[in-house]
C-alpha cells in the first residue's frame, strides 16, 4: 500500500520569464506536505528522459514539528458554536470553541473567510492527528 501521493503541476506565472513544474510529495494518512521543490519545464523534461540531477529549487520543505505527524492519520470533525453576532471574529470562534480543543484537537479552519449555513450557529474545522492503525 502507498504512503505517499505525489502531484505534478505545470504552473505560468507572470513573475517569470518561463513555465516551471511544481513537484509535491504529501503524506498520504496526514495529508501532509513534506517537500515541494520548482523547476522550469526543459530541466524536468531532461529528468523525466533520463538525465540526472537536474537544477531545482526548494519551495516547501517540512518542519520537524510537520514531520512528527508523518505516518499519522488527520482527524476532522466540525464544532457549532452559539453566533454572538453575524460576523464574528476570530477571536470570538476560539472562545467559543475552547471547550472542544481537547485530546488533542485544534483549529484549523475557524470559518470567518467562508460562508456559513446557519444564522445561530457558526461552524469551524477542527483536527488531530492519531496513531495509524493496522498501517
Amino acid at each position: 500500500m502507498s504512503n505517499a501521493k505525489v502531484s505534478i503541476n505545470r504552473t505560468n506565472s507572470n513573475q517569470r520569464d518561463t513555465d516551471f513544474i511544481s513537484i509535491t510529495i504529501e503524506d498520504r494518512l496526514s495529508g501532509r506536505q513534506i517537500i515541494r521543490v520548482e523547476m522550469e519545464m526543459e530541466h524536468f523534461g531532461a529528468a523525466i528522459t533520463g538525465l540526472s540531477s537536474m537544477p531545482a529549487v526548494y519551495n516547501y520543505v517540512m518542519t520537524p514539528e510537520v514531520a512528527a505527524l508523518i505516518g499519522k492519520v488527520r482527524e476532522t470533525k466540525h464544532a457549532l458554536i452559539d453566533r454572538v453576532e453575524f460576523k464574528m471574529t476570530s477571536e470570538q470562534v476560539k472562545e467559543g470553541i475552547e471547550s472542544e480543543l481537547v485530546d488533542g484537537w485544534q483549529l484549523f479552519d475557524d470559518g470567518t473567510g467562508t460562508q456559513q449555513p446557519n444564522k445561530d450557529k457558526h461552524k469551524a474545522i477542527l483536527i488531530r492527528y492519531v496513531d495509524a492503525e493496522g498501517e
